[in-house]
Order: structure tokens, then sequence, then C-alpha cells
């Protein structure tokens, strides 16, 4: 596995297979990246291709096998890279495959180590990484600065949980990227590290998936 890991810090994924769960917004647009780094991808979901949206059944055409109504015959522990979607709950075969060392990422950490990656390659200065956090306000704040930064004649990307995936644009040249992160989100990084973090406020809140509030605390400052 540690040929595995050292080899998911470039971005020549050659040969490595990548099983996406989950197939919202962030789940296709993860795939999609995952097999344009030359990852052979597997996307589950637990829903029939009839409920997919039209973005999530187009994956077959790019090369990705899709496993649907359910996770059946799907290899989480001979993946090299299981990301997870933000609205999938916690699942026993990714907690296992992770005990044995499979990395688990979400959509975040994946699109932001690509984008910094890619600049790195591309000779440009990495883009400052800006995340927003919090249980309210969070969105009218991304947006906020978001317009704030373009305003200033920076390259922006707005987006994250307000709606747009970054994991489409990880090959655009902006100056600032701009994340509204969830506590879903957040739970699934590893070293994602922005280059400011704001945290709005934290009060109760999604407590049907967190046994508690400081557990639902503690993922939204990680």
């Amino acid at each position: 596995m540690k040929s595995s890991l050292s080899a998911l810090e470039t971005l020549d994924w050659n040969g490595l297979c990548v099983v996406v769960v989950g197939l919202g917004a962030s789940g296709v647009s993860a795939s999609r990246l995952a097999r344009r780094l030359g990852a052979t991808v597997v996307a589950t979901d637990t829903k029939l291709e009839a409920e997919l949206t039209p973005d999530a059944r187009a994956l077959s055409d790019y090369g990705i096998r899709l496993a649907l109504g359910g996770h059946q015959g799907v290899d989480f522990d001979g993946a090299d890279l299981i990301v997870v979607s933000p609205g999938v709950a916690p699942l026993d075969a990714v907690e296992r495959a992770a005990g044995r060392g499979v990395a688990v990422w979400g959509e975040v950490e994946l699109s932001v180590r690509a984008a910094l990656r890619t600049a790195e390659q591309s000779g440009r200065p990495a883009p400052a990484v800006l995340s927003v956090g919090g249980t309210n306000g969070k969105s009218t704040t991304t947006a906020l600065l978001g317009a704030l930064f373009e305003a200033a004649g920076f390259r922006t990307f707005t987006g994250g949980n307000l709606g747009e995936p970054l994991s489409p644009h990880v090959e655009e040249p902006f100056d600032v990227i701009v994340l509204e992160v969830s506590s879903f989100q957040l739970e699934r990084v590893e070293r994602f590290c922005p280059t400011v973090s704001l945290l709005l406020n934290v009060t109760p809140d999604h407590l049907d998936r967190y046994p508690d509030f400081e557990a639902y605390a503690s993922a939204k400052g990680n």
C-alpha cells in the first residue's frame, strides 16, 4: 500500500484504482477528475440508474464503471483511493478498508491537492485557498468573498458546498480559490490546509448524523 500512497502524491494515476462512493455533484466531478488523472474508476451509489442525474449516468461514457443499487461487488479493500461524497453516511466497508491502509478522501481533499499540484507542475504560483465554514452564513460569506476578489481583479474560483465543485476546474489558472466547506466535507480531509480558514459559528445541527454536538463541532474544526 505504500507504493499506492506514494503514487497518489503525483498527478500520474495510471495503474491506480479509485472508488468513488456517492454520485451527487461532488461524486460525479471527483469521478471525472480521477479518470482524467489516468485512474481506473469505479463509481458506486445506492440509487438505481434511473434515479441518477444525467451527468451521473453519463459517467460510463468516460470509461467509468458504475456499481448501482448498493455497493455489492465493489472491492474497497483493493482500491488505492476511496473518495466519499459528503452526503454518504459512514460505511463499514469503507472504514475497514481505511483500517487496512487504503486512503479515504473527500472531493475537497482531492480537488485542492490536484489544483495545487497542477499549478506547481505548470510553473504557476499556487493559488491562495480560502475556506469558509460554520453552521450559518457560510454561503453568503463565500459568495461575498468571491465577489470581492473578482472585483479586485483576481482570477477567482468560488464554490465548494456552495454549489459548484472545484474538481472540474483544477487545471484553470486561478489566483484565489474560495470554498464553502461543510462538516460532512471536512470529515474526509487529510492535508487540506487553506491559506485562510474562516469558522463563522458552530451551533447544534446535523445531530441525526453525529452522536453529539461535540462530534459535530470537531468535524467543523477539522
